[in-house]
């Protein structure tokens, strides 16, 4: 489901991927679809984990096609970092429950994108999943008193990816 525009930030399309998945294990979620108009450069993947149990291992991913619904069984598909050639993912670990997960997936060069979670060893609850495509072409407009950093307890930059991740 499309929102509309922010007004901070005409260039962001939010979107609404997934709401509450039940806890699970060992299964992967497939969240919706979403097409890359060519307005946007990009896609942020962001999921919130629930309580993650422990041993439990939440690992979030996207997929591209060209074709819509069409997508390549395991690994087939995934995103690779154009550094490292790693798939782009974010990882949720025992002890991250109620934290958020991130990828961005800049200029994919598919027509679409899916997101997916695998969730591995012990129940992984996701509360919900957003996507943000975004377009580079529009800068941000920051309010006066509107904080522009912060670090918070937990030794993260709120401004960075929040997420434990590879990429």
């Amino acid at each position: 489901m499309a929102m509309p525009n922010h007004q901070l930030l005409p260039g962001l399309n939010p979107l609404v991927l997934s709401t509450g998945v039940v806890a699970g294990t060992s299964d992967t979620l497939t969240f919706t679809e979403v097409s890359m108009s060519p307005q946007y450069d990009g896609l942020l993947v962001v999921a919130l984990l629930g309580t993650v149990t422990a041993t439990g291992l939440a690992t979030l991913q996207a997929k591209g096609s060209n074709t819509t619904g069409v997508y390549g069984a395991g690994t087939i598909d995934l995103f690779d970092h154009v550094d490292s050639g790693v798939p782009v993912q974010a990882f949720g670990f025992t002890g991250d429950s109620n934290l958020p997960l991130a990828i961005d997936i800049y200029r994919p060069l598919t027509a679409f994108v899916r997101a997916q979670m695998v969730r591995a060893t012990a129940n992984v609850v996701v509360s919900s999943v957003m996507g943000y495509q975004y377009s580079s072409k529009v800068q941000a407009t920051v309010l006066s008193g509107v904080a522009s950093h912060y670090t918070g307890g937990n030794g993260w930059d709120i401004a960075s990816n929040p997420s434990r991740s590879l990429v």
